[in-house]
């Protein structure tokens, strides 16, 4: 087991934005922008973000991001769209962020996903300022599916967002918590939280490659030893400089029982490694992808509307 202790939060990058008309089609978009992230050793990346207010005055704000590196908007999982237009009538601010130009999102390497996560935390911190009304008066929160669970634990343990997330929805991730085990594959098959079969801790060969996006050469499918330290480094869960301790920020984990990938046995080390308030949860009946799934996606509108709050 890796040890873990408090660190010192890496830094945050720059935005700079513009307004722009919101596409049609989709939840409906009551202010949208067009923000260029810039971030220290990687290339700036363009991002998209769709507001979508109540009628009234929002009690708090929602943020959305889908899995792989987000290059679509959440609304596109089979559920995503429903969750959102709950979330607005129930009277939180919901925002959506994409990044529809770079081949894997947020995630198109090089400089490794550590790195790159700081495009996403620097847009989280943008929404803050910008699309979040109410400052530290109301809570703002995020949910995340898959590696977009991973971009919010990056901006948790390593970008100092603690600071302003009052919950955290986590499903299905975060997939990227111990980078070594996923590619090198040397730590043998454990129990999840939710079955008691069997998981690998080897990555799946189509998310090796998505590791291997984050990097200039496929290390992560080559499965070297000699690159175990670089990929401890990029993981949530990298050693001593993890923050693991969010007094403000209620930390919520969602697994399906029918998900057998590596993400669950990682993520569920990030949970154990947390020191302060966490939950972790199974829903029947879902995979992976648990927007895609009616029950899955019953219970995350049910959770972020209910514990998004201040804390």
């Amino acid at each position: 087991m890796l040890i873990v202790q408090s660190g010192t939060p890496d830094p945050l990058g720059s935005v700079a934005a513009q307004s722009e008309t919101c596409a049609p089609g989709g939840v409906t978009g009551t202010a949208c922008y067009s923000l260029t992230v810039s971030c220290p050793g990687v290339s700036d990346a363009h991002a998209e973000v769709k507001v979508s207010t109540p009628p009234a005055q929002a009690s708090g704000t929602l943020v959305f991001i889908g899995g792989g590196g987000a290059t679509g908007n959440y609304e596109g999982y089979t559920y995503g769209a429903t969750i959102i237009d709950s979330v607005v009538q129930g009277g939180f601010t919901a925002v959506q962020i994409s990044f529809p130009d770079l081949s894997l999102g947020w995630l198109t390497g090089p400089g490794g996903s550590r790195a790159l996560a700081c495009r996403i935390a620097t847009a989280f911190r943008w929404m803050y300022d910008n699309a979040h009304a109410g400052g530290a008066t109301k809570p703002f929160c995020g949910h995340g599916e898959s590696a977009g669970s991973s971009a919010i634990s990056y901006s948790l343990s390593h970008y100092g967002m603690d600071s302003f997330f009052s919950m955290a929805e986590l499903a299905a991730g975060p997939p990227l918590a111990r980078i070594d085990y996923g590619c090198l594959c040397h730590q043998p098959p454990v129990a999840g939280p939710c079955s008691p079969t069997l998981i690998p801790q080897c990555y799946e060969p189509d998310v090796k490659v998505i590791v291997d996006t984050t990097y200039s050469t496929p290390i992560c499918t080559q499965g070297s030893d000699s690159d175990a330290q670089t990929f401890v480094y990029d993981s949530v869960l990298s050693g001593s400089d993890t923050l693991t301790s969010f007094p403000n920020t209620d930390v919520h984990q969602l697994f399906g029982d029918e998900d057998l990938t590596a993400a669950v046995p990682e993520a569920y080390q990030w949970s154990q490694a947390l020191s302060t308030k966490k939950i972790t949860e199974c829903v029947a009946n879902a995979g992976h992808s648990m927007p895609n799934f009616q029950d899955a996606a019953t219970k995350i509108e049910a959770d972020v509307t209910t514990f998004c709050q201040l804390q």
